[in-house]
């Protein structure tokens, strides 16, 4: 394909006059500033015929100075070309030393991406205008320059001031690649299970379905229980590569790292594709695909609680640490719920760990900025309880955040010290949940409660819930824990079993939420090995309850004061009814365990 021309022009062009596959960049509000900066531009875009696009950006034009690394004013610069001719439309060949661009929300590089008949005259498109998304994934701007030009004032205040340039910016190479699918605007639809997996002699079959029934917990949490080895998490994952494979029919390999044979499409009928799909895995040998191709169209997202560094699935070289994940919040202004994403996980995250200790990490002291401090060590921070309110405040110090380096835990001493397991992952899901999930996106978690104390599975899955009520999203979970069955309604969980070679996916006979541990691990697990150890040690104490007193009343105290501190109400409830039996019974009961 042809390449694009690209013109400059002082006013709007007349969309005839505009050459095919060709550019046209003009300056937008010229009597506007942000800070001093009018980097504000239109970007009119003609194909062949009359196709047509007009889009929102901003223009940055590098300096001749050796002291200044971009001009003020793109409007200025294109009145200076003007000057010099009488052509409405200027030619300006795209060089990184003249100017680079950027469009003014991740939607414009959905709606480019929407548009362009061929990922080639996407790229083309971008290319001609020096797009800084596209530099960022294909480097065509050398690093020096890039560096430069994003810790430029112009930059970090001009074009960056508003969430929507922030957003372009963060997400927008997630699109400069990537096919697009038809957007979602809710994920929850029923899906149909059907898969043959390794290990089993039949097929895995079952419906996930949203009721619809009104309820104080929505159904958008689906929760597979059941004992290891029955295919849950190899569900998991012949669910992902279903999405995948219906995703993407050009018959590429997805996967970076699994062959598409591993997959099917049929093993799960999708009424509607999720726009995002966020996997959360807690083990390091887990077989879930962990990065797709960069043009694939399913936005994949794998994360594991267990590593110290995430990895992003737009632009496979660059590391996705929680600083990066932190900052992304506090500059995305959209709503969730109407509240802005820093400002849930403030709310989610304060009560389990104070943001006075969660510190990011700075390159420098940001402008106008008070309350960074310095370590014992001297690498400079700032507590998130100290994130400035104020729009160029916070401009500043989002110049300022060091990418290179992640969050810490720092103490009133100014020493560094580890979160807890539970306190890392709580933290982990919280910052990159909220920052990469998009409208209509599907979660997958795989044994979240690994790291998790039960009070912090509550607190987990209370975010869990939220979030997916805000987004429109549903989640798929994993998990051996009655403590994660406990806050889903029933009709929501799903056991999984086998016998021999041949599995069942079944329901539950119990109302599971709110439900008691061991009343849900009876009911799952029935006759598992957590419950036949306590019955043994219970029928082992009843008899020595029997030893120690020939009546009811003395063997009760002997219960209670050799083990009454150590066992629950339930336990202590269970021997006693086993001491006041008959032998008989005593016996029957040992075998039942």
């Amino acid at each position: 394909m042809a390449k694009h021309e690209v013109f400059v022009s002082k006013v709007d062009p007349v969309r005839e006059r505009i050459p095919e596959r060709s550019v046209v960049l003009t300056p937008r509000n010229p009597g506007w500033n942000d800070f001093g900066n009018q980097v504000a531009a239109t970007i009119s875009i003609k194909g062949v015929g009359d196709k047509f696009l007009s889009l929102d950006a901003f223009v940055v034009v590098l300096s001749d100075s050796p002291d200044k690394t971009l001009r003020h004013s793109f409007s200025g610069w294109v009145s200076e070309l003007q000057a010099q001719t009488t052509e409405r439309l200027i030619p300006a060949k795209f060089d990184e030393r003249v100017f680079l661009t950027l469009l003014d929300d991740d939607k414009s590089y959905r709606e480019l991406a929407g548009w362009c008949e061929s990922l080639e005259e996407r790229f083309s498109i971008l290319l001609a205008i020096g797009d800084i998304c596209l530099a960022r994934v294909h480097s065509f701007v050398s690093e020096g320059t890039l560096e430069k030009v994003l810790e430029d004032d112009t930059f970090t205040l001009g074009v960056l001031r508003t969430g929507s340039a922030y957003r372009a910016f963060a997400k927008g190479p997630r699109y400069v690649a990537r096919a697009v699918i038809p957007w979602s605007t809710d994920a929850r639809a029923n899906i149909k299970v059907d898969v043959l997996l390794n290990g089993f002699q039949a097929p895995h079959v079952t419906t996930l379905a949203f009721t619809g029934a009104q309820s104080m917990v929505s159904d958008r949490v689906q929760v597979l229980i059941g004992k290891n080895g029955t295919g849950k998490s190899q569900l998991l994952r012949q669910l992902i590569g279903s999405l995948a494979l219906r995703a993407d029919t050009s018959g590429q390999t997805v996967f970076l790292d699994t062959p598409n044979a591993d997959f099917s499409a049929a093993a799960a009928e999708w009424k509607a594709l999720p726009n995002s799909v966020l996997v959360f895995s807690t083990d390091h040998e887990d077989l879930l695909p962990r990065s797709v191709r960069l043009d694939a169209p399913l936005d994949y997202w794998y994360f594991s609680f267990a590593s110290q560094t995430e990895q992003m699935s737009s632009v496979a070289s660059a590391a996705m640490p929680l600083g990066r994940a932190v900052l992304d919040l506090i500059r995305d202004d959209s709503l969730l719920n109407g509240a802005r994403r820093f400002q849930i996980f403030e709310n989610i995250v304060d009560p389990v760990l104070p943001l006075s200790v969660i510190h990011l990490p700075l390159k420098r002291f940001p402008k106008k900025v008070s309350g960074a401090i310095k370590d014992v060590d001297g690498h400079l921070w700032i507590p998130l309880s100290a994130v400035p309110s104020g729009e160029q405040a916070l401009l500043y110090l989002a110049s300022a955040v060091d990418l290179t380096r992640d969050l810490a835990l720092i103490d009133s001493e100014m020493r560094p010290f580890p979160p807890s397991s539970g306190q890392r992952v709580y933290l982990k899901f919280a910052a990159l949940s909220l920052c990469a999930i998009s409208q209509a996106s599907l979660i997958i978690l795989d044994e979240p409660e690994t790291h998790l104390h039960p009070n912090f599975i509550s607190e987990f899955m209370s975010l869990l819930h939220d979030l997916l009520t805000a987004t429109n999203s549903i989640a798929l979970v994993a998990t051996h824990s009655p403590y994660v069955v406990r806050e889903v309604p029933t009709s929501c969980v799903h056991v999984v079993s086998r016998e021999s070679d041949t599995p069942s996916i079944g329901s539950v006979h119990l109302k599971t939420l709110g439900a008691s541990v061991s009343s849900i691990s009876d009911a799952v697990f029935g006759d598992a090995a957590a419950t036949k150890f306590h019955r043994k040690v219970a029928v082992a104490l009843s008899r020595q309850g029997k030893k120690a007193s020939t009546n009811e009343a003395g063997r009760v105290s002997w219960l209670l004061e050799n083990f009454g501190e150590e066992l629950n109400a339930e336990m202590l409830s269970t021997i006693r009814f086993l001491m006041s039996s008959d032998s008989q019974s005593d016996s029957a009961e040992e075998q039942d365990a």
